[in-house]
């Protein structure tokens, strides 16, 4: 009798634990949908709020709750991915820019359509500020001939930022690096290109460089090499800043220090003193 007891009682356990395993198994892939859905779509944006950072939006459509909020739209949006359509709002998270473009009914009246991929070097993108550039990448060339791709901009060639590369003179200074010097070009649609050089201690280039984070100009000088159309530009020279140091008035006050005078000097171009900076 305890035997047959016993054996009653190993039946309902193998069997407890045979519907434990199937119901773990439906419902682990339940878990992983929830868990990706949760860092994909959100809840509708209104027009006039911050957008969530690192997403794209994907359609824009009218709605009564942000219309109570001062604008009569919402945008929906998502994570962004290699091949994404998304409305074009000019603002895409890096690396991402906008390869083409189209009219479009679900991002009407506010936004053109474009599809997104990760960029890389020699990636054709649109152009005219019609998609961001990575901070690290230039626009190597560009053309308008082709009037379907982006909806009738201009075509950028980018690639990543390197020393002696020539970039038109319609990109982006990229951190890093400045100007060198000024070249004619037929590879920029009219534009001329100029010469890139890396950021170091002492270097001197183009005053319509991108400045250098952290660094002051000591120096100036005239230059025919940073003449670009109307822009008449001087070599400057680039020092990381230390106590004591003299800087030309035209050179940022990095933080971390302020002026404490100035005294008499030759090496500022179209000045004849600087300042002498002090640290905090």
């Amino acid at each position: 009798m305890e035997r047959m007891k016993l054996f009653h009682m190993c039946k309902v356990f193998w069997l407890l634990a045979w519907l434990f395993v199937i119901l773990a198994a439906t419902w682990a892939p339940q878990v992983a949908r929830a868990s990706n859905t949760s860092i994909g779509q959100m809840d509708p944006v209104c027009q006039s709020w911050p957008m969530p950072t690192g997403y794209v939006i994907t359609s824009v459509q009218l709605s009564q709750p942000c219309n109570s909020a001062g604008t009569g739209y919402a945008y929906a949006v998502d994570l962004p991915s290699d091949g994404m359509t998304v409305c074009n709002n000019r603002a895409e998270p890096a690396p991402y820019v906008v390869t083409s473009l189209a009219t479009s009914t679900k991002c009407a009246p506010l936004f053109d359509e474009g599809i997104i991929h990760s960029v890389t070097d020699g990636m054709s993108i649109c152009g005219d500020a019609l998609s961001p550039i990575p901070d690290a990448y230039i626009v190597t060339s560009a053309s308008n001939t082709d009037k379907v791709t982006c909806n009738g901009a201009s075509i950028y060639r980018v690639q990543s930022a390197s020393a002696g590369a020539a970039m038109c003179s319609i990109s982006a200074r990229p951190s890093g690096y400045v100007v060198d010097h000024v070249n004619s070009s037929n590879q920029c649609i009219g534009f001329n290109s100029y010469t890139l050089k890396p950021v170091t201690e002492g270097v001197s280039a183009c005053s319509f460089s991108r400045l250098p984070d952290g660094y002051v100009v000591t120096a100036g000088a005239q230059t025919p090499n940073c003449t670009d159309g109307d822009l008449h530009g001087d070599y400057w020279t680039f020092n990381q800043p230390y106590d004591g140091v003299v800087v030309c008035p035209f050179s940022p006050v990095p933080s971390g220090y302020y002026l404490t005078g100035t005294v008499n000097s030759n090496k500022c171009y179209g000045a004849s003193f600087g300042y002498v900076l002090k640290q905090l």
